[in-house]
């Protein structure tokens, strides 16, 4: 009988000490939750900006004009001029080359002789048909009904008429053989160096056969590609032509040299390629100032637009990826949280944003970085750390 109980008077002192021990353990004391109020910086946005569209891109410096030098005439060149080699510069119609035009100078006698001759003959033509006419008169005079169809026959007039004709087209032979002489000598067209010489002095030439490659020294060009957003921030048409309008604001730098130029023309198609559009710039007197803007030189070219526009200016790092900033705001219990603001970008401009629509002077943006914010965020602004981006 005793085995049979102490199991379970055993079980009833287990049963006691563990209420025992319940009893005996102190009462929790209710836990505070804290709540974390993230610290941020803040950007006070300013009154709104003028702002002038900007625009960098690269290219190369381009002669405006090539001139190739050929040969009008055939002969010996009997003159090269002694500096006539790459690099050297030219003033305008100083010679370059002289060709052989003995022959020509012939075939100019010859022309100026015929052209006498033909002078001679239009006066004693003119001198006939004066007396034909006289004795025609007095003919007429005597008989009346005399025949009138031949008149013209008669008073020698398509004999005057033949010999002026004569007398004009050996005139036009002499202006001919002339301008032949002149285009013997080559001279500089305009203010330019010379790229390439061709023929040495004493060889023959042809008509045609080239002779010396310059490039005008007045102005050069630089081709420019732009995107067409690019484009049409600056106002840039694709079938933009100057013609004395107003263009984009043209600064041209290599190193520490600057120069201005001018927007001339766009090239009237886009690039299937690239999409881009290609402009050109103008530079007059590439070569006056203390550094030269030669063809081929790599070039920086900043472009800004002639309108302007009241925007806000942004780190580019606080706009987000759907158009919205985040900013400050503040309870009526003064508290401050953060809420996302759509707003109107414009235009991107390297590390900044051009905002026109969706912020005022006096918003408080927030320029502190975050994983992920929800809506209302409380925040807490540190009046430690100068406002910046």
């Amino acid at each position: 009988m005793k085995r049979i109980l102490l199991p379970f008077i055993l079980l009833a002192l287990g049963i006691g000490c563990f209420a025992a021990l319940k009893n005996m353990k102190p009462e929790p004391s209710p836990r505070v939750q804290e709540t974390f109020t993230p610290s941020i910086r803040a950007l006070t946005i300013p009154a709104k900006e003028q702002w002038h569209a900007h625009v960098q891109a690269f290219g190369n410096v381009q002669a405006l004009r090539i001139i190739d030098c050929v040969s009008q005439t055939t002969g010996e060149v009997l003159f090269r001029h002694a500096n006539l080699e790459a690099g050297a510069a030219f003033k305008k119609n100083e010679t370059l080359f002289r060709i052989d035009t003995a022959d020509l100078q012939l075939a100019y006698a010859q022309a100026k002789s015929a052209q006498a001759q033909a002078r001679l003959t239009l006066q004693t033509e003119q001198q006939a048909a004066a007396l034909a006419t006289t004795e025609w008169e007095t003919h007429i005079q005597a008989y009346p009904q005399a025949d009138t169809k031949t008149l013209d026959l008669v008073q020698r007039r398509l004999h005057v008429e033949a010999a002026s004709e004569h007398l004009a087209s050996t005139s036009e032979q002499l202006a001919f053989t002339n301008r032949q002489i002149t285009r013997g000598t080559i001279t500089a067209p305009c203010d330019s160096r010379v790229l390439e010489r061709f023929i040495e002095q004493g060889q023959i030439v042809m008509t045609g056969t080239p002779l010396a490659r310059l490039w005008s020294t007045d102005a050069v060009e630089i081709p420019i590609a732009l995107s067409l957003d690019d484009a049409q921030a600056l106002g840039i048409a694709p079938d933009y032509i100057a013609e004395g309008q107003a263009g984009p604001q043209v600064h041209i730098h290599a190193g520490d040299t600057n120069w201005t130029g001018t927007l001339q023309r766009a090239a009237g198609q886009i690039n299937p390629s690239s999409r881009m559009l290609t402009v050109f710039i103008r530079v007059d007197n590439p070569l006056a100032g203390p550094q030269p803007l030669v063809p081929g030189l790599f070039v920086t070219v900043d472009l800004y637009s002639t309108h302007t526009a009241s925007v806000h200016i942004i780190p580019r790092h606080l706009l987000q990826a759907n158009s919205t900033v985040l900013l400050v705001h503040t309870t009526e219990d003064h508290m401050l949280f953060l809420q996302e603001q759509p707003v109107s970008c414009v235009r991107i401009e390297g590390d900044t944003a051009i905002i026109d629509g969706g912020l005022k002077q006096g918003d408080r943006l927030c320029t502190s970085p975050f994983q992920m914010t929800s809506e209302r965020m409380p925040v807490h602004i540190d009046t430690s750390i100068k406002e910046a981006p």
